[in-house]
């Protein structure tokens, strides 16, 4: 009995460690093509951590990056979308790309799944 118990609490660990932990509200689940992202920024909202992408034709992104009261970056970075997962990488080879997958979409906010457990919020604008 010890050992199914054990066994039930470790499957139950494993599950919500795969799915990780959505957000509430995040709203419906949408496709990255149907943005139409050039034109569009997108802009973290984190208390402490600044991320802002403006996505521009051709496959680039005029981005800022850093920590609020420190110094920002401002690299030109490259955007695809590849299996449903929107991909932003420092190099046109994408080696080690920052993933968004699994979005969802609710008042301009665009949650989105980074790698396999974490959960972030950007806000939606139109740029030009």
């Amino acid at each position: 009995m010890e050992r199914l118990t054990l066994r039930i609490a470790f499957g139950l660990a494993l599950s919500i460690g795969l799915l990780g932990c959505t957000p509430n509200n995040k709203g419906s689940r949408i496709y990255w093509a149907s943005l139409q992202l050039p034109g569009k920024s997108l802009e973290l909202i984190d208390p402490s951590r600044i991320e802002a992408y403006q996505f521009l034709e051709n496959g680039y992104i005029a981005a800022s990056i850093g920590k609020k009261g420190s110094e920002i970056a401002a690299p030109l970075l490259y955007w695809k979308i590849e299996n449903e997962k929107l991909l932003i990488a420092s190099d046109l080879g994408f080696e080690n790309s920052e993933t968004f997958s699994v979005p969802y979409f609710k008042d301009s906010v665009i949650t989105v799944k980074r790698g396999w457990f974490e959960w972030d919020q950007f806000k939606l604008t139109i740029t030009n």
